[in-house]
């Protein structure tokens, strides 16, 4: 199954397009699970998390996709370059931290 049809099988009603929505789903909310732990605002919203530091002057928006050229496991992304493995919310956190601070600066 390709990228595209992976990201937009449940739209179709197939099981595989249910089951890597439904993964996504929990990774998204992982990771907006634990930014508030590290006190920053967050909206899930299907694939993709907004997040805001305390000022919401700068958001951050990630998005949960399967990596074609990794056997379609899910990742993060952030302004359409990968980040990390969803199996690894704390790297994904790490730079959002990061990009929310050097927008301050």
């Amino acid at each position: 199954m390709t990228h595209e049809a992976m990201t937009r099988a449940d739209a179709f009603g197939s099981p595989e397009g249910a089951a890597v929505s439904a993964q996504i789903s929990s990774r998204i909310t992982t990771l907006v699970l634990l930014a508030s732990g590290h006190r920053l605002a967050a909206e899930a919203d299907g694939s993709r998390a907004r997040f805001t530091a305390d000022d919401e002057a700068r958001a951050v928006e990630v998005e949960c996709l399967p990596r074609p050229d990794d056997a379609a496991n899910l990742w993060f992304t952030l302004g359409g370059m990968w980040l990390c493995e969803a199996t690894n919310p704390t790297d994904a956190l790490i730079t959002i931290k990061a990009a929310l601070r050097s927008a301050r600066t």
